[in-house]
């Protein structure tokens, strides 16, 4: 099981955005000097016709957003690349997670 996954992160992304396909395309480990955790890499596929609302939507309340998962501190999430197509719009979304 991925470190997204086991955190909760899946499971709350799939609450903020039911209407998304989502999946991991990456994590690592991540350390700093006081700190430990992940940086994770999740994909949004959104289709349908209403794909560029909920896309704009999203980039806009996704950094605010205040995720609980316990233990796990979503430091830093943002929307590092978005891809507007006619049926259907990706969100890239880089998270730093720490551990408690």
């Amino acid at each position: 099981m991925s470190i997204a996954e086991s955190s909760g992160l899946v499971s709350a992304l799939r609450q903020l955005m039911p209407e998304a396909m989502l999946s991991v395309s990456g994590e690592r480990p991540w350390h700093s000097i006081t700190f430990a955790g992940a940086q994770i890499r999740v994909l949004a596929d959104i289709a349908g016709k209403q794909h560029r609302p909920t896309a704009a939507n999203l980039i806009k309340c996704l950094p605010e957003h205040q995720f609980d998962l316990g233990n796990v501190l979503v430091a830093d999430i943002a929307v590092t690349d978005y891809v507007n197509g006619n049926t259907a719009s990706r969100l890239v979304i880089d998270i730093l997670l720490l551990d408690d």
